[in-house]
């Protein structure tokens, strides 16, 4: 990592201030778009279904750490998961309005920090505390954020690549959680194949779209989880139709 980030140091972007601050509206006073609108709209659904799965991966691995203690000593406290899911909504949506206030890319909960914590086996927050407000001071230093930037997107995944291998259990794990029956098996493979799909088709059919499509059928994660969604609630079983009649 440090020899792929020594390599695209040269790259640097000079700056002459020391100290920057954020501006409100840097990119001019919001204007209405019904196409961005939508596409808001959509995003909110998405987003929603990420805080959960980030809170459910979490609670995952402590539930795997609580029962390694458990095994080595004859009690430890459990976790406590109540609130969690109410309260990741709510700084969601206040980072979300301070994001866009000051212009700048909104901060999304993902899945991989549980994957993060699992690899490291470091369970307190303190040192992830510590490591935003580091990222939060460095943002006013030009000079260090545009050092940050020039390491190239091909380390920053291969140093990222331990994480990744062990969201793909903790995802198999939530999975196998529940009973996988045809019809769930026939939805998580639509909504993976669909997904996958979309990510390859060529930009130049889908920049003749409207904004709001476009922004939609760009994101392969998002046409899954849409797709995830629908068929859950639109594809009913004749016991579940049964049940709610």
């Amino acid at each position: 990592m440090a020899f792929g980030w020594a390599k695209g140091f040269g790259h640097s972007i000079s700056s002459s201030s020391l100290i920057h601050f954020p501006k409100i509206f840097a990119w001019g006073v919001p204007t209405f778009s019904i196409g961005m609108l939508v596409s808001s709209l959509v995003v909110t659904i998405v987003l929603i279904s990420n805080i959960i799965t980030s809170v459910s991966a979490m609670k995952l691995v402590f539930s795997e750490k609580e029962s390694e203690s458990r095994v080595k000593s004859n009690h430890s406290p459990s976790v406590q998961t109540r609130g969690n899911l109410s309260r990741s909504s709510f700084m969601s949506g206040v980072s979300g309005i301070l994001s866009a206030l000051f212009s700048t890319v909104g901060v999304v909960p993902v899945s991989l920090a549980a994957s993060f914590v699992q690899t490291t086996r470091y369970f307190s927050r303190k040192p992830y505390f510590i490591a935003c407000a580091a990222l939060v001071a460095s943002s006013f230093f030009p000079m260090i954020y545009h050092a940050l930037s020039t390491l190239p997107g091909q380390v920053a995944y291969a140093a990222l690549l331990p994480t990744f291998t062990q969201i793909v259990g903790i995802g198999l794990k939530m999975v196998l959680k529940s009973q996988l029956d045809s019809r769930r098996l026939a939805i998580l493979g639509l909504a993976l194949s669909l997904g996958l799909a979309v990510m390859f088709i060529p930009s130049e059919l889908i920049s003749a779209l409207p904004v709001g499509f476009q922004f939609i059928l760009g994101n392969g994660m998002m046409v899954g989880t849409l797709i995830a969604l629908c068929l859950e609630h639109i594809w009913r079983t004749p016991v579940e139709l049964r049940n709610q009649a």
